[in-house]
Protein backbone atom coordinates (compact mmCIF):
# COMPACT_ATOMS: atom_id res chain seq x y z
CA UNK A 1 0.00 0.00 0.00
CA UNK A 2 1.25 3.47 -0.88
CA UNK A 3 1.13 5.89 2.05
CA UNK A 4 2.30 9.49 1.80
CA UNK A 5 3.90 11.12 4.81
CA UNK A 6 3.31 14.71 3.76
CA UNK A 7 0.14 16.75 4.23
CA UNK A 8 -1.75 18.72 1.63
CA UNK A 9 -2.60 21.96 3.37
CA UNK A 10 -4.50 23.36 0.40
CA UNK A 11 -1.57 25.22 -1.17
CA UNK A 12 0.09 24.77 -4.52
CA UNK A 13 3.47 24.37 -2.88
CA UNK A 14 2.25 21.52 -0.72
CA UNK A 15 0.80 19.86 -3.83
CA UNK A 16 4.18 20.13 -5.50
CA UNK A 17 5.78 18.52 -2.46
CA UNK A 18 3.33 15.64 -2.60
CA UNK A 19 4.12 15.09 -6.28
CA UNK A 20 7.81 14.96 -5.43
CA UNK A 21 7.16 12.55 -2.60
CA UNK A 22 5.11 10.30 -4.86
CA UNK A 23 7.88 10.16 -7.43
CA UNK A 24 10.54 9.50 -4.80
CA UNK A 25 8.47 6.75 -3.21
CA UNK A 26 8.59 4.81 -6.48
CA UNK A 27 12.38 4.84 -6.46
CA UNK A 28 12.52 3.86 -2.79
CA UNK A 29 10.17 0.92 -3.35
CA UNK A 30 12.04 -0.35 -6.39
CA UNK A 31 9.33 0.43 -8.96
CA UNK A 32 11.78 2.26 -11.22
CA UNK A 33 15.24 3.79 -11.02
CA UNK A 34 14.37 7.05 -12.81
CA UNK A 35 11.34 9.34 -12.99
CA UNK A 36 10.61 12.78 -14.39
CA UNK A 37 7.37 14.67 -13.79
CA UNK A 38 6.29 17.87 -15.48
CA UNK A 39 3.00 19.78 -15.33
CA UNK A 40 1.95 22.83 -17.31
CA UNK A 41 -1.16 24.95 -16.88
CA UNK A 42 -2.20 27.65 -19.34
CA UNK A 43 1.02 26.81 -21.20
CA UNK A 44 3.29 27.67 -18.27
CA UNK A 45 5.24 25.13 -16.21
CA UNK A 46 3.85 24.80 -12.69
CA UNK A 47 5.79 21.69 -11.66
CA UNK A 48 8.94 19.91 -12.78
CA UNK A 49 11.02 17.37 -10.92
CA UNK A 50 13.45 14.53 -11.59
CA UNK A 51 14.40 11.73 -9.19
CA UNK A 52 16.61 8.68 -9.20
CA UNK A 53 19.38 7.46 -11.46
CA UNK A 54 19.48 6.31 -15.07
CA UNK A 55 20.01 2.71 -14.05
CA UNK A 56 20.00 0.66 -10.86
CA UNK A 57 23.34 1.68 -9.43
CA UNK A 58 24.11 4.32 -6.83
CA UNK A 59 27.02 5.42 -9.01
CA UNK A 60 24.81 5.87 -12.09
CA UNK A 61 24.18 9.36 -13.49
CA UNK A 62 21.35 11.25 -11.84
CA UNK A 63 18.04 11.67 -13.63
CA UNK A 64 17.42 15.21 -14.94
CA UNK A 65 14.65 16.97 -16.83
CA UNK A 66 16.58 16.21 -20.02
CA UNK A 67 16.67 12.45 -19.38
CA UNK A 68 15.42 10.50 -22.40
CA UNK A 69 12.88 7.71 -21.92
CA UNK A 70 11.56 4.96 -24.15
CA UNK A 71 8.02 6.29 -24.61
CA UNK A 72 6.61 2.90 -25.69
CA UNK A 73 2.94 3.29 -26.70
CA UNK A 74 2.97 7.07 -26.48
CA UNK A 75 4.32 6.52 -29.99
CA UNK A 76 0.74 5.66 -31.05
CA UNK A 77 -0.49 9.29 -30.75
CA UNK A 78 2.44 10.33 -32.95
CA UNK A 79 1.24 7.87 -35.59
CA UNK A 80 -2.31 9.15 -35.18
CA UNK A 81 -1.21 12.77 -35.66
CA UNK A 82 0.55 11.80 -38.89
CA UNK A 83 -2.66 10.05 -39.97
CA UNK A 84 -4.73 13.15 -39.23
CA UNK A 85 -2.28 15.30 -41.16
CA UNK A 86 -3.00 13.10 -44.20
CA UNK A 87 -6.72 13.63 -43.55
CA UNK A 88 -6.11 17.40 -43.62
CA UNK A 89 -4.25 17.06 -46.91
CA UNK A 90 -7.11 15.18 -48.54
CA UNK A 91 -4.96 12.07 -48.97
CA UNK A 92 -7.39 9.76 -47.15
CA UNK A 93 -10.52 9.67 -45.01
CA UNK A 94 -11.08 7.63 -41.87
CA UNK A 95 -13.91 5.46 -43.22
CA UNK A 96 -11.72 4.04 -45.97
CA UNK A 97 -11.10 0.30 -45.69
CA UNK A 98 -7.56 -0.91 -45.35
CA UNK A 99 -7.63 -2.63 -48.75
CA UNK A 100 -8.22 0.74 -50.47
CA UNK A 101 -4.84 1.96 -49.24
CA UNK A 102 -2.89 -1.29 -49.04
CA UNK A 103 -3.94 -3.36 -52.08
CA UNK A 104 -2.26 -6.45 -50.63
CA UNK A 105 -4.84 -6.33 -47.83
CA UNK A 106 -7.55 -7.51 -50.24
CA UNK A 107 -8.76 -11.03 -49.45
CA UNK A 108 -7.21 -10.85 -45.95
CA UNK A 109 -9.12 -10.75 -42.63
CA UNK A 110 -8.41 -7.02 -42.26
CA UNK A 111 -9.47 -6.08 -45.81
CA UNK A 112 -12.59 -4.12 -44.84
CA UNK A 113 -11.42 -2.80 -41.50
CA UNK A 114 -11.52 1.01 -41.63
CA UNK A 115 -8.79 3.42 -40.62
CA UNK A 116 -11.10 4.78 -37.91
CA UNK A 117 -11.50 1.28 -36.47
CA UNK A 118 -7.74 0.73 -36.49
CA UNK A 119 -7.16 4.08 -34.79
CA UNK A 120 -9.81 3.49 -32.10
CA UNK A 121 -8.91 -0.16 -31.36
CA UNK A 122 -12.26 -1.43 -32.64
CA UNK A 123 -10.85 -3.32 -35.65
CA UNK A 124 -11.35 -6.79 -34.19
CA UNK A 125 -7.61 -7.46 -34.27
CA UNK A 126 -6.03 -9.16 -31.24
CA UNK A 127 -3.92 -7.17 -28.82
CA UNK A 128 -0.56 -8.58 -29.92
CA UNK A 129 1.20 -11.01 -32.20
CA UNK A 130 4.90 -11.60 -32.77
CA UNK A 131 5.59 -10.55 -36.36
CA UNK A 132 9.16 -9.31 -36.22
CA UNK A 133 10.62 -12.69 -37.17
CA UNK A 134 8.36 -13.08 -40.21
CA UNK A 135 9.86 -12.83 -43.69
CA UNK A 136 7.22 -10.16 -44.38
CA UNK A 137 5.90 -8.57 -41.16
CA UNK A 138 3.18 -6.77 -43.12
CA UNK A 139 1.91 -10.02 -44.62
CA UNK A 140 1.96 -11.58 -41.16
CA UNK A 141 -0.11 -8.68 -39.82
CA UNK A 142 -2.63 -8.87 -42.64
CA UNK A 143 -3.01 -12.63 -42.20
CA UNK A 144 -3.98 -12.27 -38.54
CA UNK A 145 -7.53 -13.55 -37.91
CA UNK A 146 -9.95 -11.07 -36.40
CA UNK A 147 -11.30 -11.88 -32.95
CA UNK A 148 -14.48 -9.84 -33.40
CA UNK A 149 -16.56 -8.20 -36.09
CA UNK A 150 -15.02 -4.78 -36.78
CA UNK A 151 -16.69 -2.01 -34.82
CA UNK A 152 -18.33 -4.28 -32.25
CA UNK A 153 -15.64 -4.67 -29.59
CA UNK A 154 -12.77 -2.68 -28.12
CA UNK A 155 -9.39 -4.41 -27.88
CA UNK A 156 -6.31 -2.27 -27.32
CA UNK A 157 -4.09 -3.54 -30.12
CA UNK A 158 -0.52 -2.84 -31.17
CA UNK A 159 -1.30 -4.52 -34.48
CA UNK A 160 -3.75 -1.86 -35.58
CA UNK A 161 -1.20 0.89 -35.16
CA UNK A 162 1.45 -1.14 -36.92
CA UNK A 163 -0.91 -1.30 -39.91
CA UNK A 164 -1.62 2.44 -39.68
CA UNK A 165 2.12 3.04 -39.76
CA UNK A 166 2.31 1.08 -43.00
CA UNK A 167 -0.56 3.07 -44.51
CA UNK A 168 1.10 6.37 -43.62
CA UNK A 169 4.45 5.31 -45.07
CA UNK A 170 2.83 3.97 -48.23
CA UNK A 171 0.92 7.19 -48.95
CA UNK A 172 3.82 9.44 -48.00
CA UNK A 173 6.57 7.34 -49.58
CA UNK A 174 8.66 8.30 -46.55
CA UNK A 175 9.87 6.31 -43.50
CA UNK A 176 7.76 6.81 -40.39
CA UNK A 177 10.60 8.17 -38.27
CA UNK A 178 11.41 10.77 -40.91
CA UNK A 179 7.79 11.88 -41.09
CA UNK A 180 7.63 12.22 -37.30
CA UNK A 181 10.82 14.26 -37.34
CA UNK A 182 9.76 16.55 -40.19
CA UNK A 183 6.06 16.93 -39.42
CA UNK A 184 5.97 16.92 -35.61
CA UNK A 185 9.31 17.05 -33.81
CA UNK A 186 10.90 19.88 -35.79
CA UNK A 187 7.81 22.13 -35.99
CA UNK A 188 7.28 21.85 -32.23
CA UNK A 189 10.93 22.11 -31.23
CA UNK A 190 10.90 18.57 -29.80
CA UNK A 191 14.66 18.42 -30.18
CA UNK A 192 15.14 15.42 -27.88
CA UNK A 193 12.51 13.19 -29.53
CA UNK A 194 13.63 10.49 -31.95
CA UNK A 195 13.59 6.87 -32.97
CA UNK A 196 16.78 4.79 -32.67
CA UNK A 197 18.78 7.28 -30.57
CA UNK A 198 22.32 7.69 -31.82
CA UNK A 199 25.34 7.14 -29.61
CA UNK A 200 25.61 10.77 -28.53
CA UNK A 201 22.26 10.48 -26.75
CA UNK A 202 22.94 7.22 -24.91
CA UNK A 203 24.39 8.87 -21.82
CA UNK A 204 21.02 10.55 -21.22
CA UNK A 205 18.75 7.50 -21.65
CA UNK A 206 17.00 5.86 -18.70
CA UNK A 207 17.78 2.16 -18.91
CA UNK A 208 15.29 -0.62 -19.59
CA UNK A 209 15.95 -4.34 -19.99
CA UNK A 210 16.69 -3.75 -23.68
CA UNK A 211 20.14 -2.79 -24.92
CA UNK A 212 20.77 0.91 -24.31
CA UNK A 213 19.34 2.96 -27.15
CA UNK A 214 17.14 0.08 -28.37
CA UNK A 215 13.37 0.14 -28.03
CA UNK A 216 11.99 -2.21 -25.36
CA UNK A 217 9.08 -3.51 -27.45
CA UNK A 218 10.16 -6.70 -29.28
CA UNK A 219 8.12 -6.11 -32.44
CA UNK A 220 9.35 -2.53 -32.80
CA UNK A 221 12.92 -3.62 -32.04
CA UNK A 222 12.72 -6.42 -34.59
CA UNK A 223 11.38 -4.00 -37.20
CA UNK A 224 14.46 -1.82 -36.91
CA UNK A 225 13.28 0.34 -34.02
CA UNK A 226 10.52 2.13 -35.92
CA UNK A 227 6.86 1.12 -35.90
CA UNK A 228 3.43 2.68 -35.63
CA UNK A 229 2.89 1.44 -32.08
CA UNK A 230 6.29 1.94 -30.39
CA UNK A 231 9.79 3.21 -30.98
CA UNK A 232 9.83 6.86 -29.95
CA UNK A 233 12.32 8.07 -27.34
CA UNK A 234 11.58 11.43 -25.77
CA UNK A 235 11.77 13.72 -22.74
CA UNK A 236 9.16 15.21 -20.43
CA UNK A 237 9.64 18.77 -21.78
CA UNK A 238 9.18 17.51 -25.34
CA UNK A 239 5.94 15.71 -24.46
CA UNK A 240 4.71 18.87 -22.74
CA UNK A 241 5.34 20.72 -26.01
CA UNK A 242 3.24 18.12 -27.82
CA UNK A 243 0.39 18.38 -25.32
CA UNK A 244 0.37 22.15 -25.39
CA UNK A 245 0.43 22.20 -29.19
CA UNK A 246 -2.78 20.16 -29.20
CA UNK A 247 -4.34 22.52 -26.65
CA UNK A 248 -3.42 25.50 -28.84
CA UNK A 249 -5.04 23.81 -31.83
CA UNK A 250 -8.19 23.01 -29.84
CA UNK A 251 -8.36 26.61 -28.67
CA UNK A 252 -7.66 27.94 -32.18
CA UNK A 253 -5.01 30.16 -30.63
CA UNK A 254 -1.65 31.13 -32.17
CA UNK A 255 0.17 30.20 -28.97
CA UNK A 256 3.86 29.89 -28.25
CA UNK A 257 4.37 26.55 -29.96
CA UNK A 258 3.76 25.46 -33.52
CA UNK A 259 0.55 23.99 -34.90
CA UNK A 260 0.62 20.39 -36.05
CA UNK A 261 -3.13 19.96 -36.61
CA UNK A 262 -5.95 22.24 -37.64
CA UNK A 263 -8.66 22.73 -34.98
CA UNK A 264 -11.06 20.27 -36.65
CA UNK A 265 -8.42 17.53 -36.77
CA UNK A 266 -7.35 18.31 -33.20
CA UNK A 267 -10.94 17.70 -32.09
CA UNK A 268 -10.73 14.20 -33.58
CA UNK A 269 -7.67 13.64 -31.40
CA UNK A 270 -9.31 15.07 -28.29
CA UNK A 271 -12.90 13.80 -28.46
CA UNK A 272 -14.40 10.37 -28.28
CA UNK A 273 -14.73 8.55 -31.61
CA UNK A 274 -16.24 5.33 -30.29
CA UNK A 275 -19.86 4.77 -29.37
CA UNK A 276 -21.14 3.47 -26.01
CA UNK A 277 -21.00 0.95 -24.51
CA UNK A 278 -17.48 0.63 -25.96
CA UNK A 279 -14.71 2.33 -23.98
CA UNK A 280 -13.97 5.86 -25.16
CA UNK A 281 -11.12 6.34 -27.59
CA UNK A 282 -10.22 9.24 -29.87
CA UNK A 283 -8.09 9.13 -32.98
CA UNK A 284 -4.95 8.19 -31.11
CA UNK A 285 -5.77 8.69 -27.44
CA UNK A 286 -7.62 7.21 -24.47
CA UNK A 287 -10.62 9.28 -23.42
CA UNK A 288 -13.21 9.09 -20.64
CA UNK A 289 -14.63 6.61 -19.79
CA UNK A 290 -11.84 4.17 -20.48
CA UNK A 291 -9.98 2.15 -17.86
CA UNK A 292 -6.72 2.71 -19.72
CA UNK A 293 -6.93 6.47 -19.07
CA UNK A 294 -5.38 7.27 -15.66
CA UNK A 295 -7.10 10.63 -15.19
CA UNK A 296 -8.25 9.45 -11.74
CA UNK A 297 -10.77 11.67 -9.92
CA UNK A 298 -9.93 15.37 -10.22
CA UNK A 299 -8.99 15.97 -13.84
CA UNK A 300 -12.01 16.73 -15.99
CA UNK A 301 -13.95 14.29 -18.14
CA UNK A 302 -12.56 16.15 -21.17
CA UNK A 303 -9.12 14.75 -20.35
CA UNK A 304 -7.46 12.58 -22.96
CA UNK A 305 -4.05 10.95 -22.84
CA UNK A 306 -1.88 7.93 -23.38
CA UNK A 307 0.42 5.67 -21.42
CA UNK A 308 3.31 3.37 -22.29
CA UNK A 309 4.25 -0.09 -21.08
CA UNK A 310 7.70 1.15 -20.07
CA UNK A 311 6.08 3.35 -17.40
CA UNK A 312 5.22 6.55 -19.26
CA UNK A 313 2.17 8.84 -19.20
CA UNK A 314 0.92 11.98 -20.94
CA UNK A 315 -2.42 13.55 -19.91
CA UNK A 316 -4.09 16.59 -21.51
CA UNK A 317 -7.05 18.34 -19.84
CA UNK A 318 -8.59 20.98 -22.15
CA UNK A 319 -10.97 22.26 -19.46
CA UNK A 320 -8.08 23.68 -17.44
CA UNK A 321 -5.43 23.78 -20.21
CA UNK A 322 -3.37 21.34 -18.17
CA UNK A 323 -0.71 18.95 -19.46
CA UNK A 324 0.75 16.34 -17.10
CA UNK A 325 3.73 14.15 -17.93
CA UNK A 326 5.14 11.35 -15.80
CA UNK A 327 7.98 9.29 -17.28
CA UNK A 328 9.57 6.29 -15.56
CA UNK A 329 11.63 3.27 -16.56
CA UNK A 330 9.52 0.79 -14.61
CA UNK A 331 10.38 -2.09 -17.01
CA UNK A 332 13.93 -2.05 -15.65
CA UNK A 333 12.41 -4.09 -12.81
CA UNK A 334 9.72 -5.93 -14.77
CA UNK A 335 10.88 -9.29 -13.42
CA UNK A 336 10.29 -8.19 -9.82
CA UNK A 337 6.99 -6.27 -10.15
CA UNK A 338 3.99 -6.52 -12.44
CA UNK A 339 3.45 -2.80 -12.83
CA UNK A 340 0.36 -2.64 -10.62
CA UNK A 341 1.89 -0.15 -8.21
CA UNK A 342 2.96 2.12 -11.05
CA UNK A 343 -0.64 2.10 -12.33
CA UNK A 344 -1.74 3.28 -8.88
CA UNK A 345 1.01 5.88 -8.70
CA UNK A 346 -0.09 7.37 -12.02
CA UNK A 347 -3.59 7.96 -10.69
CA UNK A 348 -2.33 9.43 -7.44
CA UNK A 349 -0.09 11.73 -9.47
CA UNK A 350 -3.06 12.76 -11.64
CA UNK A 351 -5.19 13.54 -8.57
CA UNK A 352 -2.53 15.82 -7.12
CA UNK A 353 -2.18 17.52 -10.51
CA UNK A 354 -5.95 18.07 -10.46
CA UNK A 355 -5.71 19.54 -6.95
CA UNK A 356 -3.20 22.18 -8.12
CA UNK A 357 -6.00 23.92 -10.01
CA UNK A 358 -7.38 26.33 -7.42
CA UNK A 359 -9.43 28.28 -9.95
Amino acid sequence: MMVLKGGFGGTVNSGENVLKELMTSGVERGLYSAAVGLVTREYDTVFSHAVGTLYDDSAAPLTTLSTIFDAASITKPITAILLLQLVEQGRLHLEQPLMALLPEAAETPAARVTLRQLATHTSGLPAWKAVHHAASPLKALLATPLEAEPGTQYCYSDLGYMLLGNVIMRLSDTPLHQLAHDKIFVPLGMNDSMYNPQQQFHSRIAATTAQLGKVHDPNARGLGGVAGHAGMFTTAPDLALLGNALLHSLNSSPGRVGHILCPAAARLAARRQTTPPLPAHTIGWFASPNGYLPRADLLSEETFGHTGFTGTMLLIDPSSNTVAVLLTNRVLFENSNDGTEVLTLRRLFANVVGSLNKG
